[in-house]
């Protein structure tokens, strides 16, 4: 992973000189993985939209920053608080207890809450405007902070990414998981596990929950709702599933037979720890942040 980031940062939002890298070029390969700072379906977007139009994103921190990534995400931070129209949310300097939450509305801002669970990225939402101005920002402190060689030292940003809406696929799953072979081959119940079910949330009125009480947790384990920015009510909102696909994963996991439908690999078994990260958003960097928070409680 450290190798994949050892790449050049270009210094501006516009296309780099890769071959079969730029979009008004012909032949034209996407695939080709155009190494501008801003994502090609984000940059794409931009380019179509007015200077105040509003982008959810999720914003990669780079590695080889001088100070490392906790320095980057540090200055990234507090660039972009510094920016018009965005509502400060740094943790280090900002009052822990606004009047708003973080997260809420359509706000320019970094999502505290969400962001905390993640050392590697940055969630947040910025003007189309405020985006090019971030990429600028960064650009200028790595020309200010040259290497000892006198070339211009590394960016603090690595990537900005649009948090895109995804939507959730319900089909076969036991056997796609391989629970079925599992089972038959190496006996495996699940007993005493506790499972993290990073998705849309968990029904619990489910009929199943009621008559198991695996959904009652005790200290240290809580629930959690990746898509507020408030600290009130999220164990609560995490077992609640308006797109059933949480419910569903963990029916896989350990539903019991019913009709045609069979088990899961733990059937009835187990503790659930609900993380709910949205019914309509990404599921890899937000799955990563919830399983970040998910491993001090032992989760699997």
């Amino acid at each position: 992973m450290a190798k994949d980031r050892k790449r050049t940062t270009s210094s501006s939002s516009g296309p780099s000189s890769l071959p079969e890298s730029n979009p008004e070029d012909k032949p034209f390969t996407p695939r080709t993985l155009d190494r501008t700072v801003i994502a090609l379906p984000l940059l794409e977007k931009m380019r179509n939209a007015q200077p105040d139009d509003q982008f959810d994103i999720i914003i990669d921190v780079n590695l080889e920053y001088s100070g490392g990534r906790k320095k980057a995400r540090y200055d990234l931070w507090d660039w972009i608080d510094a920016l018009p129209g965005v509502r400060p949310s740094h943790p280090d300097k900002v009052d822990n207890n606004p009047g708003q939450p973080s997260g809420t509305g359509k706000v320019q801002e970094i999502d505290a809450s969400k962001s905390e669970y993640s050392q590697q990225y940055l969630f947040g939402r910025l003007s189309a405007a405020n985006i090019k101005a971030l990429v600028q920002r960064a650009e200028q402190a790595r020309q200010a902070n040259p290497t000892p060689d006198g070339k211009p030292g590394k960016s603090a940003l690595y990537r900005i990414w649009q948090d895109d809406e995804v939507s959730a696929f319900t089909n076969i799953s036991g056997s796609t998981v391989k629970a079925d072979a599992a089972r038959n081959s190496f006996g495996t119940s699940g007993k005493n596990i506790l499972w993290a079910v990073v998705d849309t949330g968990i029904d619990k009125t489910h009929p199943h929950f009621q008559k198991y009480k695996n959904l009652e947790l005790s200290d240290p384990l809580s629930h959690r709702d990746f898509t507020r920015g408030g600290a009130t009510d999220l164990a609560a909102s995490a077992c609640i599933d308006k797109k059933g696909h949480g419910t569903h994963v963990a029916g896989i996991i350990a539903g019991e037979y019913r009709a045609h439908c069979g088990n899961g690999p733990a059937p009835g078994r187990g503790w659930y720890r609900c993380q709910r990260n949205g019914d309509r958003h990404p599921v890899d960097v937000r799955h990563g942040a919830a399983m970040q928070a998910a491993q001090p409680q032992g989760a699997g």
